[in-house]
């Protein structure tokens, strides 16, 4: 990206005087607002290979056409009142999270920000709405309590003394049974985590389970978990950390993410509040439950249609699995999509007890994994 850019007081006064702006949402994920009445003109360099953004008073911003995600207007409020943006929302089986970005507080301190949501299009905080910090920058703010399979339109919203301002709308589609790989004829709950993602839960026995693989990015008291994409860095790691399988955030929604030993045994929890990693003796009671010993088990607990091989698989279980693979203490990948394994808090003789779904048998296989290995986990409420 070439950019070239100086902000001059004039400049800072016309983002203050107003609060429409042009939201240009770039590749890396970053997202840069701009005053609309700063804005004098837009120009294409190189046969449309470069933007350039014209600025009073006489400055410019080039930015490469590659690099550009969207564009999206936000339609403010009044004057003096804040700038921001409502960037792409991931929506879950009962949830959602919207990123919100504030840029600017305008003509005083922000009293509130957060996003307001309906049926209906242009939201306003006279509807649903969720609050997040009164601060600078970027957040990400959940919905919870969701339909399934239902349209939605939500906005971010930023308070100061001049009023409220109003960031662009945007659509998601809360995903349903289909959709989610759990069992149609099976009644789910739900349980969110400290960022908001929502999860389906479902009852085996006396015991209540994550239908969903943990996608988490914190503990349960909002530190954050490191995210380790690098080899060599993942193979030294001694403190928690978390990946997408595949170091690929497409995969992260339905097959979760894998953690690393020192994450799943912080004190400080990986699961949601009021839910824990699984004991060795806890799987043993679910596995009872499916009708131990281990042998077709597997096949209970497989989503159906997730697995290249899915002869069958019922799911009849709930537990809805689905493959993750595994990421080796080098590093490196493997096994997917053929294989999940899952964390559990019993440690023992060096590494902690694990078990194993594969998609060439319909058993639930134990075994040992070492600290440095990424897995996936299913939490269980406490």
């Amino acid at each position: 990206m070439t950019r070239s850019l100086v902000l001059v007081p004039a400049l800072c006064s016309a983002l203050i005087a107003a609060a429409q702006t042009m939201n240009l949402h770039l590749q890396d994920g970053s997202t840069v607002l701009y005053e609309q009445a700063a804005i004098d003109s837009f120009t294409f360099l190189g046969g449309g290979s470069s933007m350039v953004i014209h600025l009073e008073p006489l400055q410019e911003e080039v930015y490469s056409v590659s690099l550009i995600d969207s564009i999206t207007y936000s339609p403010g409020g009044p004057i003096g009142s804040p700038s921001l943006a409502t960037l792409t929302p991931t929506g879950t089986y009962a949830g959602a999270l919207v990123p919100v970005h504030i840029g600017d507080e305008g003509a005083s301190p922000l009293t509130s920000t957060g996003v307001c949501w309906g049926l209906d299009p242009l939201p306003t905080v006279a509807d649903n709405s969720v609050l997040g910090g009164a601060s600078l920058g970027r957040s990400n703010l959940p919905i919870a309590g969701l339909a399934q399979n239902t349209v939605y339109y939500a906005r971010a919203f930023a308070v100061n003394a001049q009023g409220t301002a109003y960031g662009n709308q945007v659509m998601f589609i809360t995903s349903g049974i289909s959709g989610t790989g759990l069992n149609p004829a099976l009644t789910y709950g739900s349980v969110s985590d400290a960022e908001g993602h929502s999860y389906a839960t479902i009852a085996i026995g006396s015991q209540v389970w994550m239908a969903e693989d943990l996608r988490a990015t914190r503990y349960a008291n909002g530190d954050p978990i490191a995210l380790v994409e690098d080899n060599a860095v993942w193979s030294a790691q001694s403190a928690g950390a978390w990946c997408y399988l595949q170091n690929d955030p497409a995969q992260s929604y339905m097959d979760g993410k894998l953690y690393n030993y020192y994450a799943i045994s912080d004190p400080r929890n990986v699961c949601p509040l009021g839910w824990h990693v699984p004991t060795e003796a806890e799987w043993e009671a679910m596995a009872s439950t499916l009708g131990a010993p281990l042998q077709s088990i597997g096949a209970k607990m497989k989503s159906v249609g997730s697995w290249p091989q899915s002869v069958g698989v019922t799911n009849s279980s709930g537990f809805s699995g689905v493959p993750g693979g595994k990421r080796a203490t080098t590093g490196s990948f493997f096994n997917f999509p053929v294989q999940v394994l899952y964390w559990s808090s019993t440690f023992s003789g060096g590494a902690s007890v694990t078990r194993e779904l594969r998609d060439d048998i319909t058993d639930l296989w134990d075994g040992l994994s070492v600290q440095r290995q990424g897995l996936s986990v299913r939490c269980i409420q406490d």
